[in-house]
């Protein structure tokens, strides 16, 4: 079987974006439309003597009487239409506050019918015709606010101008808060509510409606797929007026799918399309024959030609046409798309289950990833032996990328013993491949002599071939062996430029000795400026090191103002990261009172955690240590408090029941507001160890401490907002949370994050940022992370 042709992911919802859909398809308002249609009903039975009657009264000032003469002189026909005309008597009855009549002058000054165009003052007569309540004035102000954009409390208002309508049984606001719901947009995706809302409006007959919802059903997404549901409603949405329902019903009878496969069906549904200008009928026209009844092959042709069009959620359903038919190719490629469909866990079974079939019929990428979904525990249950077992067939059928996880597997014992030896031949083969994770790892195995005799010039030399393939890690760690001339001369000027190279792709250990190594002009003039830049860049991504030195920097005004406080800032990040030297000078700025009000007991605190004196230690020594921080919490130490739970953590394996006593202190001092405390809490509870399971209280001690900065809880927060898990799901809040706790240095939140910026979900999709979060987990020794690493469909 071929398999030439590889996808590479990043965001492809299965789910037709819903997004192009927001902004109403007209450019005339559908409101407009309406109004239009119930105001026809005023002009059917006009006589000139009504026509006398209502130019007398509007001459007088009677507002409903200048509404209808405006209404006159746009239903005119021909050169009659007169929009100037209409503008005039709109205006006379808005100034009086009529609101029909505010509502159709709104609509004049957005289409620019008689006047000026100018959103600004349709925007200002909608509002006041809104303000009375008018429902047609409340729509057309949602829909263009909704199409001028803007930021979360924007569209959150939007979202709430509509569902108030919805809620009046307005179909076309229904219809538009399932699409609000459906893209997440001005509140959290949830699909099923998004399906709620479309079944209300089509039940009305709105055509649109129809249309979404059995999309819905033709890809499965917040329902179980059915495709012939989806054929009935199609049919009901194109009867109803839907343009867009004749395409899709061309290509239902076309394959065969929710209907019998008819090619004069198919036929006059393309050609229903066409005539109504839809460019997809035409294009599809022009290379299908539709006389013919398609292959598998036909129908995965046609996923590969929209894919790489970019249009991801149409090839999903003819990659999955393909796929029912055993089209092994459509089975990889479906499984791909299906793995990125914005996280949804029963997308990630169905993903599994089309590479397990592929796999099945010898495709070795299909091994690859469903061993890596095993290992990582998605769309199935965690298993590193199967994974293991999938991901020897895969490198076995020269999946170099597969002997990379393998060695990964293998170094970490995650399947059995740890085994170094076989993790540096399976890196090795990886390397020789040409895979520039592989090359990084065997120089990092080479460089320390894991599994392997140390060999500097080795591991200088592979590290160089993972720099010239522009591998980050290759790029910094090629630098750190030439600034030390490691297995080989050094060279301080080529290992500044690989480390400045490394720090622009957001490295931010290259940052950090980048800056180190401008601050002392090595390969260079000294720069302390543009040392202090990078410094601050590094330790704005989270690392320890660079937080630490900022701190100095800031205290020293070396490169910058000198600004105590700042330093305190900086330095209390580091120690919070467990930086023993910044939790040093961090507590004698806090000693000294320098930077921030003194405080001796905080102090104590950042000492003894960097002489180590707070760790659980065997005989006397762990039993003073045990008497003195009682001692200490007893008196209200919330440091003490809060390590005294730690330590009775650690003693519940030994002395059941030691955690229940843990949470009481921890509850002291998180009441005190301590908030690590605060974060130990959350997890007992979220956990329900030592007490009930409490989702709400776990939520809500995540959220104290993350607000005051503990990185543990903001990641913590995070995925309980990422899964829905006591809170609402939101994506975006997950996303804020992560951003919070990554920027501290926190590696499952940055690989948590990296996801979420792959698949586009709570943030727009962006694979450079998805990358650079990665390796940043991945530098910190995240295994998910470098699993992960390099492992896209290409």
């Amino acid at each position: 079987m071929k398999t030439g042709h590889k996808i590479k992911i990043e965001r492809t919802d299965t789910v037709p974006a819903a997004e192009t859909r927001l902004v109403l398809r007209t450019v005339e308002a559908a409101g407009a439309e309406r109004s239009r249609e119930a105001d026809s009903r005023l002009l059917q039975s006009l006589t000139p003597r009504r026509v006398r009657n209502w130019y007398r009264s509007a001459r007088q000032g009677d507002p409903r009487a200048q509404y209808n003469l405006g209404i006159l002189s746009t239903r005119a026909g021909g050169d009659a239409q007169d929009y100037k005309e209409a503008y005039r008597w709109f205006r006379k009855a808005a100034v009086q506050d009529y609101a029909p009549a505010q509502t159709y002058l709104g609509l004049l000054y957005e289409q620019g019918l008689g006047v000026t165009q100018n959103a600004g003052r349709a925007i200002s007569w909608y509002r006041r015709a809104a303000q009375k309540n008018n429902a047609e004035a409340r729509f057309n102000l949602a829909r263009l606010y909704l199409q001028k954009g803007g930021g979360g409390k924007r569209l959150r208002y939007v979202f709430e101008l509509f569902l108030e309508l919805a809620e009046e049984g307005l179909a076309e606001a229904q219809n538009q808060v399932g699409l609000l719901w459906q893209a997440g947009q001005g509140v959290a995706c949830n699909v099923e509510r998004a399906r709620a809302w479309f079944e209300k409006a089509a039940e009305q007959g709105h055509a649109e409606a129809l249309y979404n919802l059995a999309e819905l059903f033709e890809t499965g997404a917040g329902v179980e797929r059915d495709p012939e549901k989806a054929a009935q409603l199609y049919h009901a949405a194109a009867e109803a007026g839907c343009d867009l329902a004749d395409f899709k019903l061309g290509t239902l009878y076309h394959a065969g799918e929710g209907v019998a496969s008819n090619p004069g069906n198919a036929l006059f549904w393309m050609c229903e399309a066409m005539g109504k200008g839809d460019s997809r009928a035409h294009d599809f026209m022009e290379t299908t024959d539709l006389a013919l009844s398609p292959t598998a092959e036909d129908l995965y042709k046609r996923g590969r030609e929209l894919h790489d069009r970019g249009d991801r959620g149409e090839a999903a359903l003819w990659f999955r046409r393909a796929a029912s038919l055993g089209h092994a190719e459509a089975q990889l490629d479906l499984a791909c798309l299906l793995e990125q469909a914005m996280g949804d866990p029963s997308r990630l079974r169905e993903a599994a289950n089309w590479y397990r079939q592929a796999a099945e019929q010898g495709i070795p990428e299909a091994r690859y990833r469903l061993g890596l979904l095993a290992y990582l525990g998605k769309g199935t249950a965690q298993d590193f032996h199967a994974a293991r077992t999938l991901l020897e067939s895969a490198a076995e059928h020269d999946y170099a990328h597969a002997n990379v996880l393998l060695g990964v597997i293998l170094e970490n014992g995650l399947a059995g013993e740890v085994d170094a030896a076989g993790a540096f031949d399976r890196y090795q083969k990886a390397a020789g491949a040409g895979e520039p994770y592989g090359q990084h790892h065997l120089a990092r195995v080479l460089y320390h002599g894991i599994g392997t005799a140390a060999d500097l010039d080795a591991a200088r030399h592979w590290y160089r071939r993972a720099a010239e393939l522009d591998n980050v890690f290759g790029l910094y760690n090629l630098g750190r062996m030439l600034r030390n001339g490691q297995g080989g001369n050094g060279d301080s000027r080529r290992a500044a430029l690989l480390f400045r190279q490394a720090a622009e792709k957001g490295h931010d250990y290259g940052q950090f000795q980048l800056a180190e190594m401008v601050r002392c002009g090595a390969g260079s003039s000294p720069d302390r400026a543009q040392g202090f830049y990078w410094m601050k860049k590094a330790a704005l991504h989270g690392n320890p090191q660079a937080q630490h030195r900022l701190g100095e920097l800031y205290l020293e005004g070396d490169g910058c103002v000198k600004n105590e406080r700042e330093a305190v800032r900086w330095l209390r990040k580091a120690a919070q990261q467990g930086l023993k030297a910044a939790q040093h000078r961090l507590g004698t700025l806090l000693f000294a009172g320098r930077g921030v009000p003194q405080n001796i007991d905080e102090a104590a605190f950042w000492f003894r955690k960097a002489s180590g004196a707070w760790g659980i230690r065997s005989g006397n020594a762990a039993a003073f240590d045990f008497d003195w921080l009682a001692r200490v919490a007893a008196k209200g130490s919330r440091p003490a408090q809060t390590q005294l739970g730690m330590q009775l953590e650690q003693l519940e394996e030994r002395e059941p029941g030691k955690i229940a006593q843990a949470l009481q202190w921890y509850q002291k001092a998180a009441d005190a507001g301590c908030d690590t405390a605060r974060f130990r809490l959350g997890r007992l509870f979220h956990l329900g160890l030592g007490t009930l399971r409490d989702l709400e209280a776990a939520s809500h001690y995540f959220s104290e401490a993350a607000e005051q900065g503990a990185a543990d809880a903001q990641c913590s927060l995070g995925m309980l907002y990422q899964e829905g898990d006591g809170v609402e799901m939101n994506p975006r809040r997950a996303c804020y949370w992560f951003q919070k706790a990554a920027g501290q240095g926190h590696p499952e939140a940055q690989y948590r994050l990296a996801e979420l910026y792959r698949l586009g979900r709570g943030t727009g999709p962006n694979p450079r940022l998805a990358q650079l979060w990665l390796h940043r987990s991945a530098d910190r020794g995240y295994l998910p992370a470098w699993a992960n690493l390099g492992n896209s469909c290409r």
